[in-house]
């Protein structure tokens, strides 16, 4: 084995895998001798479990932050007020042109009485004028 196949073994499958040469190679080349105990140490260090421990303030200084940061409802100004305002009106104002306009009954006697009083004052002032222009064409 060369040091090429080495690299590759220990990627593969780590410092200590069993494949022949590879323990012969590692005792004759001291490069490939200093990477795996390099790595090795890397190993156990990062394998230590390390005890670090936490800030015993940590907990008051979020909890003092948390408190200084009321939770605060938003509130609304006169302007959004108005404009609320204005649009419950025109909507209002267009549902009752709507309901006024499709849901009126015409069949009943009360709105055929008035429609047909409607028609007899405009034609009672249809004939009023027709009789006056009669009148005074006359006197002429």
């Amino acid at each position: 084995m060369n040091c090429k196949d080495i690299n590759r073994a220990i990627i593969k499958y780590g410092t200590d895998p069993d494949i022949p040469g590879f323990k012969d190679h590692i005792s004759n080349c001291n490069n490939c001798k200093r990477l795996i105990e390099m790595i090795n140490v890397t190993i156990d260090e990062g394998s230590k479990q390390v005890n670090a421990e936490p800030d015993p303030f940590l907990f008051t200084r979020i909890e003092a932050k948390m408190e200084r940061s009321v939770y605060r409802k938003p509130q609304l100004k006169l302007a959004n007020y108005l404009v609320v305002a204005t649009v419950i009106f025109v909507i209002s104002v267009f549902s009752g042109v709507f309901v006024g306009s499709n849901f009126v009954d015409t069949s009943s006697a009360i709105a055929s009485s008035e429609i047909e009083m409607n028609e007899y004052l405009l034609f009672e002032d249809l004939d009023n004028s027709l009789e006056n222009d009669i009148l005074l064409t006359d006197n002429e």
